[in-house]
Parts: structure tokens; C-alpha cells; sequence
């Protein structure tokens, strides 16, 4: 069987490249990271369909929006350990939190932020993947189509930052239409799909340990959230 996600940042140029990177063991050590998501959501965004902003059929800005970055920064940085947050619901009438301030605390040691909100008036600030080893840096943003530094190995920066800038625009769409794509393909194939189900489950539980944190106000371990 297979399960179809839609972590569909990972296909975008910028993320290929980091993950490349990584694996190649370009950045070295991954000793830190961080995740901020500062967008726009007016009140009419939820008005204009109930389920939005719901814990039964939604979630807040974390499991609506943080996902995708929270995501691919669990690529490069593995599995965590304990979550804390600070959630609150500031500026929209919705029953889950439309802020968030949290941290990780990975297996290995490292250490994380998680930033992110709805409440940002009008458009669009930034969503940016911040990840850095001790042998390279890397900060995808402001928006996920770009790169803000590239500093690993003997790399021009502004060469592959240039590089990412000529390729051709991606529509809004581009990314759910790729994700689609990979599962026929899997299917037709018989291959495992680039985006299933068990890569995908570790950054919902995250969200699920940064949510009781918010809500209890403590650490929260991840075996707790597996053995619930």
C-alpha cells in the first residue's frame, strides 16, 4: 500500500539541495536549527470555511502552516527527544493557537527553535529553514524558493544563490502537483514514493508534543507522544 503525503517542500530545488548537502556530509556535525513562520492570515481566511482553525478538522498555525518547515528541518536533524512551546491564540477568533514559540532538544544533542504565527497583518513576512553544522551553514528564505546563506565548503554562495534565482517560477500549485505526481508514480512503478507516510509521521508528532506543551506548560518527552 501506499501513502501519499503532502511534505511537498522537500521536492522544491532550494530543500533538494540542502538535503544533498547533508547526506554528502557537506555540513558536517548538525548542531543547531530553527524554523520561523511569520504569515497572513486575515479573520476571512477562517470565516470563510468553518473547519479552519479547529483542533477536530484543522489545527492552528503549527499543523496548517509550520508543518512544511518543521518538516525538512527534521530531515537534516533527526529524530528528537523533548519539545517545549509557549502557544497562545492573539489576534483571530479560532479555537487553536494562532503563535508559537517553541524549542527542541534532538536525540543527538542539538539544539532548535520553532517560530511561527498567522498574525502577521496584510502579507506574507517569511518562512525560513535554518540549519547549521559545523562545517556549513545554511538558511533557506526568506521564502522557500530562495537562499538566503550558503556557506558550505569552498561553494560560491552568491554563485549558488544566483543558481537558484534563474531557475524557471514555480506556481503556487507546482509543489502539490509534484507531490501527486511521485504517488501515481509509485504506484505505476511499484517504488517507494520520495514523500510516505513514515518520514512524515515524526514532524505530526512534534506538533503533537509542541501542542501539550503549550496546553500543560512543561517539557514534553517524544516517547510520551508515541505511546499515546
Amino acid at each position: 500500500m501506499v501513502v501519499v503525503v503532502t511534505q511537498f517542500n522537500r521536492m522544491l530545488p532550494t530543500v533538494s539541495k540542502l538535503l544533498a548537502a547533508h547526506q554528502e556530509g557537506r555540513l558536517g556535525r548538525v548542531v543547531n536549527g530553527g524554523v520561523a513562520v511569520r504569515w497572513a492570515r486575515p479573520q476571512s481566511y477562517y470565516d470563510e470555511a468553518p473547519w479552519r482553525g479547529t483542533f477536530a478538522m484543522d489545527g492552528g498555525v503549527l499543523f496548517n502552516q509550520a508543518i512544511h518547515a518543521l518538516d525538512v528541518l527534521l530531515q537534516v536533524m533527526g529524530p528528537v527527544d523533548e519539545v517545549f512551546a509557549h502557544t497562545a491564540t492573539l489576534t483571530h477568533a479560532i479555537e487553536a493557537e494562532d503563535t508559537v514559540a517553541g524549542s527542541l532538544r534532538f536525540v543527538s544533542g542539538a539544539l532548535a527553535s520553532v517560530v511561527a504565527t498567522t498574525c502577521v497583518p496584510q502579507t506574507n513576512l517569511e518562512e525560513r529553514i535554518t540549519v547549521v553544522g559545523d562545517q556549513g551553514v545554511v538558511m533557506i528564505g526568506p521564502t522557500v524558493q530562495q537562499i538566503a546563506t550558503w556557506r558550505v565548503g569552498t561553494d560560491d554562495e552568491a554563485a549558488v544563490r544566483q543558481a537558484i534565482l534563474d531557475l524557471p517560477s514555480r506556481p503556487s500549485w507546482q509543489s502539490h502537483h509534484d507531490a501527486l505526481q511521485d504517488f501515481a508514480e509509485a504506484i505505476v512503478r511499484q517504488t517507494p514514493a520520495r514523500l510516505d507516510a513514515a518520514t512524515a509521521l515524526p514532524s505530526i508528532q512534534v506538533i503533537e508534543g509542541l501542542m501539550r506543551s503549550g496546553r500543560e506548560g512543561r517539557v514534553v518527552k517524544m516517547d510520551e507522544i508515541a505511546r499515546s
